[in-house]
């Protein structure tokens, strides 16, 4: 058996999930959450090697800020597998090729929303972690895509940053912190690729994220 797979959204399961779909290349791993989920769902990705300890805990490993947090805005509405049951939806892990796959449509009123995303860590390049995200509707909808480096890091015994900065380098989001204990070094840059969005998209930037805006056409697939 080459892949593992659950067709339905429990939301107990989101936990164990994060075990169950970890992807990694040695270097880094990175839990089987959804996009969507932030530090409070145990979103991490977990760096091989850099350790921290708060005083009286046990010292762990450290948890680098997320730099694959994305959310789908439809009607000024967050498009979550925990605040609506999907109508759709189907996670998966492919072994062979070590990818993690979802797909999830979402009801925003009518509208029928269909994210997918599909992540690995590369081998080559051991830093590197990839994304693809698509949407579609199948109606026209107004949609906003924000994505960004997410520095709400979950930890059991932290917080382990500290001076939390954040810049921009051309294209690039960066992310700067230390860990408290050693005053190690870690940094995650983000960059986006937006072609194939309409000509009108409009990109705002704020902190840690940047907004996408479009008008999306019934039926067309955005990456």
């Amino acid at each position: 058996m080459w892949s593992y797979s659950q067709s339905s959204f429990q939301a107990n399961d989101v936990t164990l999930n994060g075990n169950r779909f970890l992807i990694g290349n040695g270097y880094m791993g990175y839990r089987g959450t959804l996009e969507e989920f932030g530090s409070q769902e145990k979103t991490a990705c977990i760096l091989n090697g850099v350790y921290d300890q708060v005083p009286g805990c046990w010292r762990e490993p450290v948890n680098a800020p997320n730099g694959l947090r994305t959310t789908v805005w439809c009607r000024g509405r967050e498009l979550s597998a925990l605040s609506a049951a999907p109508v759709f939806h189907e996670q998966t892990l492919h072994l062979r090729q070590a990818v993690h796959r979802r797909r999830t449509r979402f009801d925003c009123d009518g509208a029928l929303v269909t994210v997918e995303a599909e992540r690995f860590a590369s081998q080559a390049d051991p830093h590197l972690l990839c994304m693809k995200f698509t949407v579609s509707s199948t109606s026209g909808e107004a949609l906003l895509i924000r994505t960004g480096v997410d520095t709400e890091v979950w930890d059991i015994n932290g917080p382990h940053l500290a001076d939390i900065s954040t810049a921009r380098e051309g294209a690039q989001l960066v992310v700067h912190a230390k860990t408290r204990e050693m005053g190690t070094d870690v940094v995650v840059c983000e960059t986006v690729d937006f072609s194939g969005l309409p000509a009108a998209t409009a990109i705002s930037r704020s902190g840690e994220f940047q907004d996408i805006e479009f008008q999306a056409a019934p039926g067309e697939v955005y990456e």
